[in-house]
């Protein structure tokens, strides 16, 4: 049996699936959210790896495209820990990720 992966990431002490935090930051596509990973999506186990990934933000954020939605689910996700952070989820997200890009 072949060990199933996919795609997380620790944001502010939760994890978060990658797919939830590009959508998030503004990405509005799957295909935009392959691209910017950078993968050869002709390599199937790679192509298995981004469709579980997929799965996994749906089952966890449910409509996770939408933007607001996948913003909804980060703050549900950072308020539920035990230390918040002082600063507010947005401010978080221009210092933490991608903080070299200027909006």
């Amino acid at each position: 049996m072949e060990t199933c992966f996919l795609l997380c990431t620790f944001f502010l002490s939760v994890e978060v699936p990658v797919w939830v935090l590009f959508f998030v930051v503004g990405v509005i596509s799957n295909k935009d959210v392959v691209d910017l990973i950078g993968c050869d999506n002709y390599n199937i186990r790679i192509h298995n790896i981004l469709l579980v990934s997929v799965y996994n933000a749906n089952e966890k954020c449910g409509t996770f495209w939408r933007v607001r939605n996948a913003f909804q689910y980060l703050e549900k996700c950072i308020k539920s820990v035990q230390f918040l952070p002082s600063k507010s989820i947005e401010e978080c997200l221009e210092i933490y990720v991608f903080p070299g890009i200027a909006v």
